[in-house]
């Protein structure tokens, strides 16, 4: 593949690319609130990089058990769903495309984020991790 190729069409199964630019997931954290929605910030940092050919998103939670981090977005009750919808509308009006990342993380969580019960977890073995909590960052148990 030759340099121009970078910025021609792709045909991704379908769904056709501006380009063969994807941009990779990032943790934003700018949810800072307690619907835990995508905000005004999150729609504006997607929409101002619709011309990448496609965008996957930050890992979203799909539901309370599943969440990591604070300040994350969710997707799992309607008031998330439309909070997300604001993004992918801002990003199509930019003639972008736009994947949702979903997110559980797992043991990698602390009770902290869990009313303080441990974390769902497909395991009970620790990951030795520091999650970010609302007092900062706590070792995973």
């Amino acid at each position: 593949m030759d340099n121009n190729q970078l910025f021609e069409p792709y045909d991704l199964g379908g769904i056709v690319l501006a380009n063969r630019i994807v941009m990779a997931p990032m943790t934003r954290s700018r949810s800072a609130n307690p619907d835990t929605v995508a905000t005004d910030l999150t729609t504006r940092y997607y929409q101002q990089r619709a011309t990448a050919g496609l965008i996957i998103t930050e890992g979203t939670f799909v539901s309370p058990q599943a969440i990591g981090v604070i300040n994350v977005p969710g997707i799992y009750t309607p008031l998330q769903i439309d909070s997300w919808k604001k993004v992918t509308d801002a990003v199509h009006r930019e003639g972008g495309k736009i994947v949702a990342q979903l997110w559980h993380t797992g043991a990698y969580s602390h009770p902290d984020l869990h009313g303080g019960k441990k974390p769902l977890a497909p395991s009970s073995v620790n990951p030795n991790q520091q999650v970010f909590t609302p007092e900062g960052f706590k070792p995973t148990e």
